[in-house]
């Protein structure tokens, strides 16, 4: 086995072994953990820490005040 083919893998295991953070509202890979400006009538305006995947996170632009961490 060549030495490139074995550097490869053991940088791909080091990779794949970290783990992937998911969307704190589904089961989708995330793409980056957002602060959300939500408000509701019983807290009032409130700052949310949140991983967010591509759905969730055009969804909560068009509803909100998104900004990425």
């Amino acid at each position: 086995i060549p030495r490139s083919t074995l550097l490869v893998r053991g940088a791909m295991m080091l990779i794949n072994s970290q783990p992937t953070p998911k969307c704190d509202f589904c089961r989708n890979i995330s793409v980056g953990r957002y602060k959300i400006l939500t408000y509701s009538l019983e807290f009032g305006e409130k700052e949310v820490e949140k991983y967010l995947c591509d759905f969730h996170l055009k969804k909560a632009k068009s509803e909100g005040e998104v900004k990425e961490i």
